[in-house]
């Protein structure tokens, strides 16, 4: 009866165990496929161009009511670590999103504003891009065992990120980084029976942590930046077309030189987003146009081969 009892025993510690063990390895192998998914829909090979991507950004949403002063010391700090990539033309604006804009953003939210991008699109820039300074997620926490316990605040810093191709109308990157900080909080006696129930005000954030935990979380954010600018393909647009008089909207500022040739793409299908908005997918190749006369924000381009050349069609640099 007892060796009977055993193996029953054994068998069912046998099925618990290959259960979890099987439940924790599926697990594992789906989530490593649908990082490599995520990673293989992103990156599309480095651009070989050699020209510098006009990226327009935005006044940084303040969602953490951290005062104006220590915005501009983060919004200058990331700004000059974008400037250092060769492969990015960096242009501010001091056109704030609209007020009804300003609410918290998910994790990987959209936050951009229709009528922003339509200009930006409009100037030839490539890329608008908004700064979310999330608000601060507190909870409380307790370590420790009675007489010794202590009461935290865990405060969670996010900053997210959002990309948009303005030539096609897709969001290319929005990415999420945060920093959780433990702040010790005094309590007395007769607030401690109720700490689990009832939230105490934010912590002051030290100046040296603040900016400390800001900066590397700004850090971390404009080289993902930088890595997402590298893989986008350079994009222009033929702003004018009247015979062999072709204009593009692309110029010295961002290294067009005389005799650079540039494919033309004509538009392609219609696809529509989450949002309703249509977006159009790159067309087929329509012919190639060299540039004869180079200006700061625009060029001059003459047919290589012979084609109908419109108004708003896509171009981009043939490798050379």
């Amino acid at each position: 009866m007892k060796r009977v009892f055993l193996m029953v025993s054994c068998s069912l510690a046998f099925v618990v165990l290959l259960s979890t063990v099987g439940c924790g390895k599926a697990k594992s192998i789906y989530m490593s496929i649908s990082d490599e998914n995520t990673r293989a829909s992103v990156s599309t090979g480095p651009d070989r161009s050699g020209l510098r991507k006009r990226v327009l950004l935005v006044p940084f949403l303040n969602q953490a009511a951290i005062s104006e002063k220590r915005m501009e010391e983060i919004t200058s700090l990331f700004v000059s670590l974008l400037e250092k990539d060769p492969h990015i033309l960096l242009e501010k604006t001091t056109e704030p999103l609209p007020s009804t804009m300003k609410m918290r953003s998910p994790q990987f939210g959209i936050v951009t504003d229709a009528g922003l991008a339509k200009k930006a699109e409009e100037l030839g820039v490539n890329v608008l891009m908004t700064v979310v300074v999330n608000p601060y997620d507190v909870r409380l926490k307790r370590t420790g065992i009675w007489p010794l316990r202590k009461t935290k605040q865990e405060v969670d810093v996010s900053v997210v990120v959002n990309s948009l191709d303005l030539f096609n109308g897709t969001l290319f990157l929005s990415h999420s980084e945060n920093e959780k900080l433990d702040l010790a909080i005094d309590e007395d006696e007769e607030f401690e029976e109720e700490v689990s129930i009832k939230k105490p005000g934010m912590t002051q954030l030290d100046e040296k942590v603040f900016y400390r935990t800001l900066s590397r979380i700004l850090e971390r954010q404009a080289a993902v930046v930088q890595s997402a600018m590298r893989n986008l393909p350079w994009t222009g647009r033929i702003l004018s077309s009247d015979g062999d008089k072709i204009i593009i909207s692309a110029g010295k500022r961002v290294g067009v030189s005389p005799d650079r040739v540039f494919e033309v793409f004509g538009r392609g299908d219609q696809v529509r987003s989450a949002s309703g908005k249509p977006i159009y997918l790159l067309g087929p190749k329509v012919g190639e146009v060299k540039t004869v006369e180079v200006s700061e924000h625009s060029a001059a381009v003459k047919p290589v081969t012979e084609a109908q050349y419109n108004v708003g069609q896509i171009i981009r640099a043939k490798g050379k």
